[in-house]
Parts: structure tokens; C-alpha cells; sequence
């Protein structure tokens, strides 16, 4: 007799595809963020200005060439729309829409990414220290898969790591003018 046919050999596939829905479904988003802090001798208002312009966003999000904002007539506010472009040469341009889903000027602002694969969330915080602003910058990708968080995550995040670094570092260098 098959073994697919036998009660046992049912009861095998059963608990093997609950097993991986359960992996799949388990969500731990933050377990591999990428957070980077810069303390700069500016007000919070320049800091928040600069660090959120489309030319930083795309230096601060993963696999990004550029950034725009969909209506560049509207202020950027909860919900505003912004499209980003990254170039694979064999393959073209790939374009993600990105949606402002926490904003409070001067504090806080934070991205969602739409991309299926990575789920990328950019979160820009400032805050005023004296005379100098500390401004954190959080990169996470979205994901709850654990198959993606035990894979590809850590991969991502070493990749990014030093590219977030130095986003900050040419970002002090900007601010200094």
C-alpha cells in the first residue's frame, strides 16, 4: 500500500505543512533592525529637514537609487505616497511605492516600503540634546517569516549595516556646511 495513502503517511503531511505554516506565520519583525545614531551641533528642525528629504531617503533605504514624492505639491504628512527606483542592468527598474505611516514634524517619520520581498521600514527620529540634535535612524524589513528572519535577514542587515554608517557619516558631512 502507498504510504501517501495510509493514515500515517496523511498524518505526516498534515503535521509537516502545519509546522511550516506556524514557522511562517511566527513574526518576529525587529530581530534584525538596523539602527545607527549621529549627533550633530544643529537645531532639530535642519536635522529633521535634511535627513528627510527624498536624497537622504534613498541613501537610508536598502537597494534604492533614487526617491520622489508622488504629489510634490502636498507637504509630506501620514499617508503621502513616495515611489523609489532601483536599477537591476540585466533585468531594468524596479519600483516600489512607499507610504508615510507616522509623521510629526520635527520628530518623527516613518516609511512603510510595499515591496513583497523586503518590506523595508524607515523610521527617522530627532531629538534636541542642548545646542546639538541626535537624530536615530531605523531601518527594519517587515517580514514574518521566520525561513526569511533565520536567511535572509541577517544577510541584509550586515549588508546594510556599513551602508547606513555611512549614509550618517556623509550626512554629518552635509549638515557642517
Amino acid at each position: 500500500m502507498d504510504f501517501i495513502a495510509t493514515y500515517r503517511g496523511r498524518a505526516l503531511i498534515f503535521v509537516v505543512g502545519a509546522a511550516l505554516s506556524i514557522v511562517y506565520q511566527i513574526e518576529k519583525p525587529y530581530a534584525w533592525s538596523i539602527q545607527e545614531t549621529l549627533v550633530v551641533n544643529r537645531n532639530r528642525d535642519d536635522v529633521f529637514t535634511a535627513a528627510t528629504s527624498e536624497q537622504w531617503i534613498a541613501k537610508f533605504l536598502p537597494f534604492v537609487d533614487s526617491v520622489h514624492q508622488v504629489d510634490e505639491s502636498k507637504p509630506v504628512a501620514k499617508n503621502t505616497l513616495f515611489i523609489s527606483h532601483f536599477s537591476i542592468p540585466i533585468y531594468g527598474d524596479i519600483k516600489n511605492t512607499f507610504r508615510v505611516i507616522d509623521h510629526s514634524e520635527g520628530k518623527v517619520f516613518r516609511l512603510f516600503g510595499s515591496s513583497p520581498w523586503l518590506r523595508p521600514v524607515l523610521t527617522v527620529k530627532t531629538k534636541q540634546m542642548g545646542e546639538k540634535t541626535e537624530v536615530t535612524i531605523i531601518v527594519t524589513f517587515w517580514r514574518n517569516s521566520m525561513l526569511f528572519q533565520a536567511t535572509l535577514a541577517p544577510f541584509l542587515w550586515l549588508a546594510h549595516q556599513d551602508s547606513l554608517r555611512q549614509s550618517l557619516l556623509l550626512l554629518r558631512i552635509d549638515l557642517q556646511d
